[in-house]
């Protein structure tokens, strides 16, 4: 079921673009990691320091690989609980892929359509607020002890950039 096509290309980064950027969103507290598990994805808690600790739910990502093997894969390295995302291509019937789950004993949760853009697309634009660290009434800011973490994607990349920075006024 493999394709060795542009399309399937674009599909592949940006699936990892989304596992990475779904992760960071999720890493607050604890890791929440996107990890190659042959060909597919998976997003789950980073190992955890104490014993009896409850992993959160495992998520795993496929796309044009059979559900059997998906099925396989997952149940033989999965922590606990897990949900598969089968992700089929805008051309292809996701009856046979529902069926084929189906018949693994899945049950379909939900549907969601994946937007792919590429970011060389974009023009370049103007920002929306001036960053020079003055609030209101002309207090400055201070940066809270919260760490900074920019995740960017290159402009041939196929997903939304993402940052965040945290600041508190004294």
């Amino acid at each position: 079921m493999k394709h060795d096509d542009a399309a399937t290309k674009t599909i592949d980064r940006a699936i990892e673009i989304f596992a990475r950027g779904f992760t960071f969103t999720r890493s607050m507290m604890h890791p929440f990691l996107a990890e190659r598990v042959g060909p597919v994805w998976v997003m789950r808690d980073g190992p955890r320091s104490r014993n009896g600790e409850r992993y959160r739910t495992e998520e795993w990502i496929a796309y044009r690989v059979e559900p059997a093997e998906v099925d396989r894969i997952a149940r033989r390295d999965t922590r606990g609980k897990y949900a598969i995302c089968a992700i089929h291509g805008i051309d292809e019937s996701p009856d046979a892929l529902r069926a084929a789950y189906k018949r693994l004993g899945y049950r379909l949760a939900t549907t969601e359509p994946l937007f792919v853009h590429a970011l060389k697309k974009v023009p370049e634009g103007r920002p929306l607020a001036r960053r020079d660290g003055l609030g209101a009434a002309g207090q400055s800011y201070r940066r809270a002890a919260v760490p900074r973490r920019r995740v960017r994607a290159d402009r041939d990349a196929v997903a939304v950039r993402v940052g965040e920075e945290a600041r508190v006024t004294p």
